[in-house]
């Protein structure tokens, strides 16, 4: 798998990909959680270009603007490279499971 950055985008190669990393990976530099839900379990052929992270909605940039308004490096956006390899993402709501610490002891205590 080939993960570089170039100029605020992130391109992705691999010859061999699960959905479900694909999913993860594009999790990182989207401003909301991307889940799996295509039901795909193979491996796949994937390339594509990635907006980074620091490339969200009112940051200096560049290139182009999305349908949602925000600023995209070198005219990628999110939805338009996951649609050019067949792929769609969908806003919706989803159950995720997280761990929550809400508290921490500096000096450990005896139970």
């Amino acid at each position: 798998m080939a993960y570089t950055r170039k100029g605020g985008v992130i391109y992705l190669e691999a010859p061999k990909m699960p959905i479900k990393l694909l999913a993860q990976l594009l999790s990182q530099d989207a401003e909301l959680p991307v889940v799996d839900q295509t039901g795909l379990t193979g491996y796949y052929e994937v390339a594509i270009a990635i907006p980074g992270r620091r490339f969200s909605r009112g940051s200096q940039s560049t290139g182009a603007m999305s349908s949602k308004g925000e600023a995209t490096p070198e005219g990628v956006d999110l939805s338009q490279s996951v649609a050019a390899i067949g792929l769609k993402l969908e806003k919706g709501r989803s159950s995720l499971r997280r761990l929550v610490v809400d508290h921490a002891n500096i000096i450990p205590t005896k139970n």
